[in-house]
């Protein structure tokens, strides 16, 4: 299998991958939970990972974050056990798909446990801002994170994230271009909307997006299929046992047949009159097993980010 930039026509085009794995097999107590998976993540651009329960999304999430050790991994080129702890967090924010604080810290102290050590207090003021107001938790930073809905929870994840990913750092080779302020940084977030409710999930996806255009590698583990496919540039597909069903672009993998091959349930693809298409699950289930006619999906479809939304 090849990485998902060289399974694209463009591949050519493309910058070469920030975080990579080659013939990644892992396992928990000896039972394998990914088998022969190579991925490439490309700046610029968003990845998702979809596939069932327990096929290895979350794994290989953190064996790109480094939080599980495979040899096979790279960041920039290198082994990522070769980065210290210190550069591996300059460069790559994890956000995991249930966070959760052991004590009674504000959601202004969760975000702020983001920063690095030793920087310049009113910078960091200044930077903890900045993702609150990214995520919109400027009004309740005094709260305890505990006290914070389920999605409320997500998005203070996703600032402590930002709130590192975002400090301007050198990077060798970064691109001259201020607009390409995150080259060379990546975010990984285990369904980071899994949680929120629709104004905010779309909200969060615009965010990512904007991450993608300053330069960052996203990659999102998402079982919102029609979120993913109007989110994503590329996806991969894995199979319940760990191996790869499918990579490339996301409009050639998030498809009918292969969701069926992995999920085992019969999907429909419509599109809206806006354009926007939409991933309907279960459709020739309904009704024990008979088919009946694509419910309504006349849903404004997901906006381009404006200028604003990418600042």
């Amino acid at each position: 299998m090849r990485d998902d930039a060289a399974n694209n026509s463009n591949a050519s085009l493309l910058p070469a991958p920030l975080l990579y794995v080659r013939d990644c097999t892992f396992a928990y107590d000896r039972e394998p939970v990914l088998r022969g998976v190579t991925l490439g993540v490309t700046p610029g651009r968003v990845l998702v990972l979809a596939g069932p329960n327990g096929a290895g999304k979350s794994t290989l999430l953190k064996v790109l974050a480094g939080l599980v050790e495979h040899p096979s991994a790279l960041l920039a080129d290198k082994p990522m056990h070769a980065w210290s702890p210190r550069e591996r967090a300059d460069r790559v924010a994890y956000v995991p798909q249930v966070p959760s604080v052991a004590f009674a810290f504000s959601v202004r102290d969760v975000v702020a446990f983001g920063l690095p050590e030793g920087i310049d207090p009113a910078r960091a003021t200044s930077a903890v801002d900045a993702a609150l107001d990214q995520v919109g938790l400027r009004v309740v930073d005094r709260k305890p994170f505990a006290h914070l809905s389920a999605g409320q929870q997500q998005r203070a994840a996703l600032a402590r994230a930002l709130v590192r990913l975002c400090l301007p750092t050198a990077h060798a080779g970064a691109p001259a271009s201020p607009t390409q302020d995150l080259w060379g940084k990546a975010l990984l977030a285990d369904e980071p909307t899994s949680a929120q409710d629709p104004h905010h999930a779309v909200r969060t996806v615009w965010l990512l997006r904007s991450l993608a255009a300053r330069g960052a590698a996203v990659v999102l583990v998402m079982h919102d299929l029609s979120l993913a496919l109007r989110t994503a540039d590329g996806a991969m597909l894995l199979a319940c046992d760990g191996r790869i069903a499918a990579q490339g672009p996301v409009a050639g993998v998030l498809t009918p047949p292969r969701l069926r091959s992995v999920f085992g349930v019969d999907f429909a693809l419509a599109q809206t009159p806006g354009g926007a298409l939409a991933l309907i699950a279960g459709e020739n289930q309904a009704s024990e097993g008979s088919s009946g006619p694509i419910a309504d999906t006349s849903a404004t479809p997901l906006p381009s980010p404006s200028p604003k939304d990418r600042a």
